[in-house]
């Protein structure tokens, strides 16, 4: 998927090229696709649509924690109380949209006779650890769109934040909901892991486990340990 490949670290890069030969000289045909190519989905933002199902529903179900701040961590109620009381039409439009992306990714696979997508884990090897709540927010939220309040009499909208880590390449298959595995791809250059993942159609779990059990067979990746 092309657009899985954009802002590859190099070493993240070389190693996913090394698999891709792997799978090669196993046999397997690699094919350039883009599921969402020409759909009105192209260019899809993975977190912000995610984020409209998910931090609504968090918000429904944690409703009442959120109303005293020591019961929830402060970056789970700057993230979730914007979602409270907005308008349903976002949830219920985001929904939609995932059913459009779930039909095609499905549709690319079964339309070619294609086993599985397969792609970079993440563009990067293992990022440091924040070493602030503010950091965390940096890394891991954005402000998105102004939000809509079901209550009229409220004029004052606030703005919706997002999720947000853009060193993942998982959200899309979090949003297509078919079988994913993630399995290990060598040490970069620096004895940092890097990792591949394969996504295949619901319901075809099976295949996606032999494709990986195939690699893991003809390399040594997954027994070795990374320096200490």
């Amino acid at each position: 998927v092309p657009s899985l490949m954009t802002g590859l670290s190099a070493d993240v890069k070389a190693k996913f090229d090394e698999a891709l030969t792997v799978f090669r000289r196993l046999g397997c045909e690699i094919l350039e696709i883009e599921p969402l190519a020409g759909t009105r989905d192209e260019g899809l933002d993975c977190w912000e649509l995610l984020s409209a199902i998910i931090l609504t529903e968090k918000a429904a179900y944690y409703s009442e924690l959120l109303e005293t701040p020591d019961d929830v961590s402060p970056i789970c109620r700057d993230t979730t109380l914007p979602y409270v009381n907005i308008n349903l039409t976002n949830y219920v439009q985001a929904l939609a949209t995932r059913e459009c992306v779930e039909a095609a990714f499905e549709q690319s696979l079964e339309s070619r006779g294609i086993v599985a997508y397969v792609s970079p884990t993440t563009k990067v090897t293992a990022p440091t650890l924040p070493t602030s709540l503010a950091e965390v927010r940096a890394r891991r939220m954005k402000v998105a769109k102004t939000a809509q309040s079901d209550s009229k009499a409220d004029k004052t909208l606030p703005t919706l934040p997002t999720l947000q880590n853009n060193a993942y390449n998982t959200m899309i298959f979090n949003i297509t909901r078919q079988p994913s595995l993630a399995f290990p791809i060598g040490f970069d250059s620096e004895g940092m892991p890097t990792s591949c993942t394969l996504s295949g159609r619901k319901w075809h779990d099976a295949e996606v486990l032999q494709l990986a059990h195939a690699f893991q067979s003809a390399t040594t990746h997954h027994l070795a340990l990374p320096g200490l």
